[in-house]
This record gives structure tokens, sequence and C-alpha cells, in this order.
């Protein structure tokens, strides 16, 4: 038993000095183009380097991520094929129901990568400057104040709907099928509220198409400072555009210490620091027992806000 255990130590000791030995392949559950991509696709370039092995960014979109995702959970766990997760790993358990993998037990975490928040935002003449604004109006107006997002279950609606869980009011949301159609509507005054990307909101608050009322993370971005969070007034209030990393359950913990490492060293470097900032964004990386906790405490908040503000996806439309 003695030789048998030694014998097994230096196989997993060999792996992990081998490792990688081929490439290795991101899946990105999402388009090409998109904040999700462009955070693998930096990822990749940067911890291929490390590596000295091409990590391959492979697109696999689908309707709220589940293909490409179920796609690595089917993976053999070898550290060859990897996850990039965003907030949908943790909300399709409440808004889509029964789903082809268990969005924990299915994978093996490796670390947190980054955070992007959302912003609240109107169109410059509706009389509203703060979030308390928003919550006296919509007390006097029940159900009579809009707010867009780019489409049922997106994180701006998710956005949205937990503002209206603990701020206790009635918002009337309107999907789009888009994020553009969505702010255009508001600037053209049609909507009277909006949450969307911070990239994308950035630029109209700066030319005054649109006001800046409070972001959705839990603190001020240091991109704009003057803007407040929601949390500031409801405690405890975040939705961001969030990424993680993930692989198949069962992966060698030799190799995913070893990617742990490398990506923490990626997320640090100063030249991805100033492209996350650009994007409105921050690194943000944590241990694979973080990451873990923060898609279980995320999966069950996510759960309670469907439940409560019956959200329902609707993947076959």
């Amino acid at each position: 038993m003695l030789l048998f255990a030694v014998a097994v130590s230096a196989v997993a000791a060999d792996s992990a000095e081998s490792y990688p030995n081929r490439p290795i392949r991101l899946v990105v559950p999402f388009a090409a183009g998109g904040n999700a991509d462009i955070v693998g696709r930096v990822i990749a370039n940067k911890l291929a380097q490390r590596l000295g092995q091409n990590i391959v960014v492979d697109n696999r979109v689908s309707a709220s991520s589940i293909i490409g995702t179920d796609m690595v959970a089917k993976s053999p766990p070898d550290g060859y094929t990897l996850l990039l997760i965003a907030l949908t790993h943790v909300t399709n358990p409440g808004f889509v129901g029964k789903l082809p993998y268990d969005s924990k037990k299915d994978f093996a975490p490796i670390s947190l990568v980054a955070s992007t928040p959302l912003m609240m935002m109107s169109y410059p003449g509706f009389p509203v400057k703060t979030v308390k604004d928003v919550i006296a109006m919509a007390k006097v107006r029940p159900g009579q104040i809009n707010y867009s997002s780019s489409g049922n279950g997106s994180s701006q609606n998710l956005a949205g709907e937990l503002f209206k869980l603990m701020a206790g009011v009635d918002l009337l949301h309107v999907p789009y099928k888009g994020t553009v159609q969505s702010t255009a509507d508001v600037i053209g005054g049609q909507i009277e509220l909006t949450f969307t990307t911070f990239t994308f909101a950035l630029p109209h608050v700066k030319s005054g198409k649109l006001r800046g009322i409070a972001m959705t993370g839990a603190r001020r971005s240091p991109m704009a400072p003057e803007i407040p969070a929601i949390a500031e007034t409801l405690p405890g209030y975040e939705i961001g555009q969030w990424n993680g990393i993930l692989g198949p359950a069962g992966m060698p913990q030799t190799v995913v210490a070893r990617l742990h490492r490398e990506i923490v060293a990626v997320m640090q470097a100063p030249d991805v620091i100033e492209r996350y900032a650009a994007l409105g964004g921050e690194p943000l990386t944590s241990t694979p027992q973080e990451l873990m906790q923060r898609i279980s405490a995320e999966i069950a908040k996510w759960e309670k806000v469907a439940q409560a503000q019956k959200i329902r996806v609707d993947l076959a439309r």
C-alpha cells in the first residue's frame, strides 16, 4: 500500500510538472465581441504566455449560455477544457429550471476574474435625481413607471427586478431585443428608467443624453466616483456582470492550483488592470473556495428573486 501511495504521488507530481503539454480550450458561451468575450480573450492571451501553450477561445453561443456550459461539464477533467462563466451561470437554475448539468456539483472552481457594474439611468426630463427619488415616485405611482432592458432574464432585467423587490416598489418592465434599442427609447423619453452596462452608459451620461442615477455594484465605481451605489440606499443590493473560470468537476488539485496561481498573476498585471478599467470594470480574483461560495450564494439569491417576482426565461422562443 505504501509503494502504491508513493507511486500515485509521483504520477500526480509528474502531471503537475508537465501540465500543460498541449493547447487549452477556453469555452466562452457568449457571442464574440461582447463583454464576456473580451474578458475571455484578454485572459486567454496573457495566460497562454504564462503557461507556454496556446489557449483557444471557443465561442459556444446559445440561449442563456447553457450549451457551452454543458459541454464543459461533460469534458474530461484534465485541465484542457475550461469555462468562462457570467451571471447566467447563477441565474439559470432559478429562471430556466431544469438544466442538463448541476451548476455547482459538475464544476471545479478556479477563480473569479472580473466584475463590471451596471448603471441605473433616466432621461434628463424625468424628475428624479437619486435612488430615494425613484423609490418615492414609484410608491406614489405604482406600476406606472417603466424601465427597459435588453430582454427577459438579462442582467438589466434582473437589476430592475432586484431593485423592485428590495425597494418594495412596482415598476413596469419593458423588454427589448438589445441594449441599443432599450436605451434609445429612454433617451427619447418614451421610457423613464433603464439599467445598462457601465461602458455603454457612460458616454450617454457624459453627453447629457441620460442622467446617471446610481451604480449597481456594492460600492461606487472608481471610473465615476460621483455616481452613488444603489447599496448606499438599499444595503445589500448588488448585481453586475461578473466572470469566473471553472473546469469540469474532478480536475486534479495540482492542476487547479497551477491555473489559479497563473490566473491571479494575469489579473494583477498592470496592463490587464488598465484594460478592464477602460471597460468600466476591475479584476476580481478569489480562491477556488471563495468562488464556489459566491456561486452557491448567488444561486440561492436569484432563486428567491425568480420566485418572488415570478420570472421565467423561455428558451424555446
